[in-house]
């Protein structure tokens, strides 16, 4: 908000002050008009692009949302981030051979993010292949240094193979991590 009183044509602080005002504030009507105005001031600003492709798939506009990842991939095709955002957008939109290959083209451009390989077993997970997720997880769980997403997703593995025993006990095991 203090730049935008300082220079109210600054793309990257109405991108800021949507994403804040969207993911913290609720106010969707106020973020839609900052990411509207980051666009209309630099349409090629990727990273409001990237945003606001979010923003769209939240409002349940996937088609949006996706055409909105695509234009930031073209924007910036080296951006990691913006590849990962691809990849959740066709999880999220069901879309899961999309977000697997997304996904496996951000792990090719950062193989050692803990995020790609936590996501990839994610997508893995939607599409059944439980080997592939398992091992997706493993490798994130050994890359970070936070692993309780990966480590919960080990549990939904778990739980899908059927072992629910061996799902308590990864869930028992984060409980006590917790606490």
């Amino acid at each position: 908000q203090r730049a935008l009183a300082l220079d109210e044509t600054l793309a990257e602080a109405h991108t800021s002050l949507a994403w804040v005002t969207f993911i913290y504030d609720w106010d969707w009507p106020l973020a839609a008009r900052h990411f509207r105005r980051s666009i209309e001031l630099n349409p090629r600003y990727s990273v409001a692009r990237q945003w606001h492709s979010w923003f769209q798939v939240a409002m349940g506009h996937p088609e949006l949302a996706l055409a909105e990842g695509r234009h930031a991939i073209a924007l910036d095709p080296a951006s990691v981030s913006i590849r990962r955002s691809m990849g959740w957008l066709h999880y999220y939109t069901r879309q899961p051979e999309q977000a697997l290959e997304q996904l496996r083209r951000a792990l090719a451009m950062n193989p050692t993010s803990e995020e790609n390989h936590r996501l990839l077993g994610v997508a893995y997970t939607q599409v059944g292949q439980l080997d592939e997720a398992a091992a997706a997880f493993r490798e994130a769980i050994s890359l970070s240094e936070s692993p309780a997403l990966a480590i919960a997703g080990l549990g939904v593995v778990a739980a899908a193979r059927g072992r629910p025993d061996e799902a308590r006990a990864i869930l028992g095991g984060l409980e006590a991590r917790h606490r």
